[in-house]
């Protein structure tokens, strides 16, 4: 049984799918250049054609970002599910934001998304058309390094800029805020990827809990393995004030960085986030720690409250505007106490993300090939020994470590059900 192979548009199908974009457009006698939009690694559950239309009077940089097709495929991943719930982000959710941020007057928006075009909801044909915001200079982080302070800067300042606006729509439009949620349960947590997730978490902390030596480290860890469901039984049933709809998918393919200066990628000046098939309502420390987590070295590990504090304040400014107090919403004390119970999200994330960052092109294993590949399982995959295992098991254990000194491994059981 063959593995699920890149797709490219072809023109036909290209000037089917846009017509009524280009019509929309007001592009005469469009001429069409189309190739493929993404790498192996860059992403799991879509395929992407890049399209650059061009005429006389206007040009359009698209990105056709289409469903896999595949029967089989789809038996092992909701994926009419995560497009249907990314193109609710971009029809509904994120509008409603923009509305509400232009309502209120808000002068320094969230507005990290890119610009939206149309799209498809036909059952195997789910399509979403979106701009290329690569000919706008954003490009992709290297999955193989690590984000440097700066950019944590940056992502700290847009989360916050994002959570806020739910934040405030609970202040002021409650009924509207819950008609955006209503539909957004957690698609990840029940297993997005079938069950054996949880079985890739718990081989990857057993890898994990073989590097140390301490009894008493070994017996940590091995309780968090061992109430994995239960903890996310709890992530899924919080009821809490500070929920917000959060991104959900918060590694570095899944945001790109724009640079004044495209050889010094010491200095970003702008942000774009990517890829909202998992928006969901949760604690604003699941995006926090799951990009954290998945990119930090671990000398700005050491700095996590600086940039809680960092988030609190851009988020006090950002409700300010709103014209509410933050500190009715959440002090940073509380923020600080729900880093304890939903930073072991990110934590659990990043092990698994620190794994595929690092994978060279030739040992990158897609989903779409384990649907396919009778011979091994996602959590097998996780086991096997890579070129870069070294370095794998060093930043392993520099994150491991931090929740250790952090006391944020050892679960609070009075939290559980």
């Amino acid at each position: 049984m063959g593995s699920l192979q890149p797709n490219v548009l072809c023109e036909d199908e290209v000037k089917k799918v846009l017509q009524d974009v280009v019509e929309k457009e007001q592009i005469s006698k469009p001429e069409y250049t189309i190739c493929a939009g993404s790498a192996k690694g860059d992403g799991y559950l879509s395929f992407m054609t890049k399209v650059d239309v061009k005429s006389k009077d206007k040009d359009l940089h698209l990105i056709i970002k289409c469903a896999p097709k595949s029967e089989e495929f789809r038996s092992f991943v909701p994926i009419r599910s995560t497009f249907l719930r990314e193109i609710a982000f971009y029809e509904d959710i994120y509008p409603t934001m923009d509305e509400f941020q232009k309502e209120k007057g808000i002068e320094d928006r969230f507005e990290s998304v890119p610009k939206f075009y149309k799209s498809i909801q036909t059952d195997k044909e789910e399509i979403i058309v979106l701009e290329n915001i690569r000919e706008r200079g954003f490009q992709l982080w290297d999955r193989k390094n690590q984000f440097d302070d700066a950019h944590f800067q940056m992502l700290f300042k847009e989360y916050a800029k994002y959570h806020a606006i739910s934040f405030a729509l609970q202040h002021y439009k409650l009924e509207k805020y819950y008609d955006l949620s209503k539909n957004l349960y957690d698609m990840f947590t029940p297993g997005i990827f079938s069950f054996e997730f949880f079985t890739a978490f718990k081989m990857s902390i057993e890898v994990i809990h073989n590097l140390y030596q301490d009894d008493e480290i070994k017996r940590d860890l091995t309780q968090l393995k061992d109430n994995l469901m239960k903890y996310f039984e709890h992530i899924i049933n919080n009821k809490g004030k500070r929920v917000v709809i959060t991104h959900g998918d918060c590694w570095s393919s899944n945001m790109m960085f724009k640079y004044d200066d495209p050889n010094n990628p010491e200095k970003p000046t702008d942000l774009c986030l990517l890829d909202f098939q998992l928006v969901r309502k949760g604690s604003p420390v699941l995006d926090l720690s799951y990009f954290f987590y998945a990119g930090a070295p671990k000398h700005l590990l050491k700095k996590l409250d600086h940039y809680l504090k960092y988030y609190h304040s851009v988020l006090s400014k950002q409700l300010k505007m709103f014209g509410i107090d933050v500190e009715n919403v959440i002090t940073f004390e509380e923020l600080k106490n729900d880093w304890k119970t939903y930073s072991k999200f990110g934590y659990l994330m990043g092990i698994l993300i620190i794994k595929g960052a690092l994978t060279e092109t030739d040992e990158i294993i897609d989903i779409a090939d384990l649907s396919a590949n009778s011979d091994m399982s996602l959590s097998e995959s996780f086991l096997r020994k890579f070129k870069n295992q070294d370095l794998i098991n060093e930043r392993l254990k520099d994150l491991t470590d931090h929740m250790l000194e952090n006391d944020l491994i050892r679960f609070e059981y009075s939290l559980l059900p």
